[in-house]
């Protein structure tokens, strides 16, 4: 449940920061918009969260800022949520 919320937010954009980098969309999810944008404890959706990324659904990149600055950027892989859901119509319109 966690998990597809997480994927929702980030694909209708519901989220402060948001930046198209080489033509995909990326968000910048921080504790305080993990906090307000989701219904579950913090500690739940960055576990969703880090299955998401351990399922290579969610990519995470610090984009063209030095790593050191620790901004990291999410970005949802389309080809590989279809793969593990073929059912999904999330990324039918990107």
């Amino acid at each position: 449940m966690q998990s597809q919320l997480i994927l929702e937010t980030h694909h209708t954009s519901f989220v402060p920061e948001k930046r198209i980098y080489e033509g995909r969309s990326w968000i910048r999810l921080n504790d305080k918009t993990l906090r307000s944008g989701f219904r579950f404890p913090l500690k739940q959706t960055k576990a969703a969260l880090n299955k998401l990324v351990a399922l290579g659904v969610i990519e995470i990149s610090y984009l063209d800022q030095p790593k050191w600055y620790g901004k990291r950027w999410f970005a949802i892989d389309y080809e590989r949520l279809k793969q593990l859901c073929p059912n999904s119509t999330l990324g039918d319109v990107q």
